[in-house]
């Protein structure tokens, strides 16, 4: 092979390696798994994803909002036995000593499949809530210890129909300075809404 052959030859093999390598890193780019894996999961995945033994909300409003999280994820259509299970779970952790011990965990999680057959039957869903704002959170101090209570307001659908639920929350902080729901009750529910609102980040 004389000299201008073999400059020829590593020129054609200097862009057969070119064209090797565009086409290795062209595929990996096409089947690399997508940067964004929250979008990729489902609602109860999302929800279920927080380890609350490190990544406790901060204050009684981001505790009624992960709880609201939770009970929109709960009540949609195809969540399975298995995810009703971990969402009563995960709900549990929230709460304070004393409502746990009104309910063992069987017990709980049998009312709260009761609950999601229910809003099944009826065709009902959480399509939305709204908390109260951080400037409208009330705090007391009293025998029962530092308590807090707030509003958050449910919009729910069902067949064509919006309403919406409004629930008022008291939560007690403990030991650790976690603020646990302790209860709530109702507030001027079932009343229609002509329209959702947005989730309140």
């Amino acid at each position: 092979m004389n000299k201008r052959n073999a400059e020829n030859f590593k020129k054609i093999l200097l862009v057969l390696i070119f064209v090797l390598i565009a086409v290795v890193v062209f595929y990996r780019l096409q089947n690399a798994p997508s940067g964004n894996a929250e979008a990729e999961l489902s609602d109860v995945q999302y929800v279920l994803q927080r380890d609350l033994s490190i990544d406790y909300p901060a204050s009684p409003r981001a505790v009624v909002k992960y709880y609201a999280q939770l009970s929109q994820a709960l009540y949609q259509d195809g969540v399975e036995e298995s995810e009703i299970e971990a969402i009563g779970r995960q709900m549990r952790r929230l709460f304070d000593d004393e409502l746990l011990a009104m309910q063992s965990d069987e017990e709980f999680l049998a009312s709260l499949k009761a609950a999601v057959s229910s809003f099944r039957q009826d065709h009902r869903r959480i399509i939305n809530f709204t908390i109260t704002s951080t400037a409208d959170v009330v705090y007391e101090k009293n025998s029962l210890g530092d308590m807090s209570s707030l509003y958050c307001t449910y919009v729910l659908q069902k067949d064509a129909q919006t309403y919406s639920d409004r629930e008022q929350f008291l939560l007690r902080r403990d030991a650790a300075s976690h603020w646990k729901i302790l209860g709530w009750q109702s507030a001027n529910t079932n009343t229609s809404v002509e329209g959702g609102s947005s989730s309140d980040e």
